[in-house]
């Protein structure tokens, strides 16, 4: 179950990739959203200007109808905004423990709690083990993460062999 070195830098290597583009995502949607904010910001202003320019109390209360819309709007955005902005956690902070679980499971195994190793269990099988009482422990299914690495682990890979052309 535990894969090799370089097999564990590669894994870290694709999820450090995926971390990095999620930020780069995370940025563009905050510029976006301070970008409509701004937008919106400036509809109620020239909104604003109308309503002191006309005289009519309909159209004075269509203004103000479509200022509350644009200012609710706008506070759903700001929020939308500040929730984006809540997590500060560096690839490291999110990911450490991850990578030891996947990089040794059997050393977390071993040196750990009772709790640890209940989520050993959970994060490498996929199904509870299984137990017959003439064979014993039966061949257990495991996750995806843990059947990528071994599929990457094995010396079974190989390329396919070319055909003679004929």
């Amino acid at each position: 179950m535990q894969p090799g070195d370089d097999v564990v830098a590669a894994s870290k290597a694709i999820l450090r990739d995926l971390w990095e583009d999620q930020q780069k995502r995370k940025k563009s949607r905050q510029q976006k959203l301070r970008g409509d904010i701004a937008a919106s910001e400036k509809q109620v202003s020239g909104l604003l200007d109308r309503i002191l320019e006309t005289e009519n109390p309909a159209v004075m209360g269509a203004y103000e109808q479509r200022i509350a819309d644009l200012e609710k709007a706008a506070a759903v955005m700001r929020e939308k905004l500040a929730e984006i902005g809540k997590q500060k956690l560096t690839f490291d902070d999110m990911f450490e423990h991850t990578i030891d679980v996947l990089s040794k499971p059997n050393e977390i195994w071993k040196k750990r709690d009772l709790h640890w190793k209940k989520m050993i269990l959970k994060v490498v099988f996929s199904e509870r083990m299984q137990y017959c009482r003439k064979k014993g422990l039966r061949t257990a299914k495991t996750t995806i993460p843990f059947k990528a690495l071994a599929c990457a682990h094995s010396s079974e890979s190989e390329m396919v062999p070319t055909r003679p052309h004929v």
